[in-house]
């Protein structure tokens, strides 16, 4: 029992690995007249962070709107730099000219976005609240 308990505590010693450090840190799902795209077009964005202190590099992995398909959007060959962002807008242009841009556009009615690795598993999910401006307000 003893032998269990420190293997144990020495995994939780270990380094993470650099997959685990990626997070989607923000979005915006209603890109009125905030950020740009590369062709002055006001879209959608997700911004990832590596949090760790090792490059990750994105090939293989993947971004979706639809928890159902972890594979929607696969990553441009990039790597992300130990403490570095990288801003990816869901345009549904599916190009990589000076950003990445997703086959989606982000829901303004809310939705959850996830990031998969290389296998296809959930890494990190990012609900994002509904900004439908219709919606009446209580008085």
């Amino acid at each position: 029992m003893k032998i269990t308990a420190r293997i144990f505590v020495l995994l939780l010693l270990l380094p993470c690995p650099a997959f685990a450090q990626l997070f989607l840190n923000e979005a915006s799902s209603r890109n009125d007249s905030g950020i740009q795209d590369e062709f002055g077009n006001h879209s959608d964005w997700i911004e990832l962070y590596n949090a760790g202190n090792q490059p990750v590099n994105l090939s293989g992995w993947f971004l979706s709107d639809d928890l159902s398909e972890p594979k929607k959007w696969a990553f441009p060959p990039f790597t992300v730099p130990p403490d570095g962002f990288l801003l990816v807008f869901a345009s549904e242009e599916n190009t990589f000219i000076q950003y990445p841009h997703t086959n989606f556009k982000l829901s303004q009615y809310g939705e959850t976005i996830g990031l998969s690795n290389p296998q296809g598993l959930w890494t990190d999910q990012l609900a994002l609240p509904s900004l439908d401006r219709t919606a009446p307000t209580a008085a």
